[in-house]
């Protein structure tokens, strides 16, 4: 396929970063919607991620509670869950390690010079903490019993347990951005002055999927808010800042059986109109936003033209 460069410029757009971020999957056994919502300034949390299981050698049962002394568990939740696994309350988990899956070669790949070799998946809690140095969390499992200080556990410092069966680290504390009403994925994320962020997502329910952002205002989070019209299809948003401070975001929805880029920004508490960017008879996907020197966002997409994929 043929490639070319075209660009799109917003003229006076600003400059800002875009950077991808991961929104917490809306089912059970994750964050859920009632969970505290933690500043990031509250020196008082901390989260830490167990990993269960790294020296097994089959499966095994994984099952387990904290008991705390001088201080609470906030939030507890599975770390890479799969069926059967479950969370009770804040203090108890149900969990297994699994035999892993090894992918059949195709044709056309290369030999391994041996054959697929057997392997355990691990399987992990996260424990979102409050309390102080002092704190100690007592950590039962069906393969043995530790203790540990999580407010003494360093970033990119692993303690080992267990004969190495199980390792605990720091990991940064998370909430859930999104709700449980729908589906949610492809999150984007744009900084702002003082600490603001939005966040950007598509949402889906009822065969339909929406644009979604929601403010960060540096200090608490806003109410999600629709970007965009609900449409059958729609497919990536990218978010940016331009130089006034208005959020623009863009995405790509099927309508009437065809791909077309549209945008829209915020400015302050208003929206912008809806505004459609392509008009192609062939599909305009993958959006991208990209900030030059002087200050100016450019639109980068994936489109289709008389059987060729292009850059525009």
């Amino acid at each position: 396929m043929s490639r070319r460069w075209f660009g799109v410029a917003f003229v006076g757009i600003g400059a800002a970063a875009v950077t991808a971020v991961a929104l917490l999957a809306p089912t059970n056994p994750v964050l859920e919607p009632s969970s505290p919502l933690l500043s990031p300034s509250d020196d008082s949390v901390v989260s830490f991620r167990l990993r269960l299981g790294l020296t097994d050698t089959e499966p095994r049962r994984w099952d387990g509670e904290l008991e705390v002394s001088g201080g609470d568990v906030v939030n507890l939740r599975l770390w890479r869950p799969r069926p059967g696994d479950r969370i009770e309350g804040t203090l108890r988990w149900q969990a297994v390690s699994r035999q892993g899956v090894n992918f059949q070669k195709r044709p056309w790949e290369a030999e391994e010079p041996v054959g697929p070799q057997p392997y355990i998946l691990a399987t992990g809690i996260i424990a979102d903490v409050k309390g102080s140095a002092g704190t100690r969390v007592r950590v039962r499992t069906a393969q043995g019993n530790f203790e540990l200080r999580p407010f003494e556990l360093a970033p990119g410092s692993p303690q080992s347990f267990l004969g190495g069966a199980v390792v605990a680290d720091r990991v940064p504390t998370a909430q859930m951005v999104s709700t449980r009403e729908r589906q949610n994925d492809f999150a984007t994320l744009v900084a702002g002055p003082n600490g603001e962020l939005w966040v950007a997502w598509l949402a889906y329910a009822g065969w339909k999927n929406q644009a979604m952002a929601r403010r960060w205002t540096g200090s608490a989070w806003e109410d999600p808010l629709k970007v965009s019209d609900a449409h059958d299809d729609i497919f990536l948003v990218k978010a940016a800042r331009d130089a006034k401070g208005r959020v623009w975001f863009v995405w790509s929805a099927q309508v009437d059986g065809n791909w077309d880029l549209y945008a829209r920004r915020r400015e302050g508490s208003s929206w912008s109109a809806v505004e459609r960017l392509t008009t192609a008879p062939q599909p305009d996907i993958f959006p991208a936003l990209a900030l030059d020197a002087g200050g100016n966002l450019w639109l980068v997409w994936q489109g289709f033209r008389d059987g060729a994929s292009d850059i525009f």
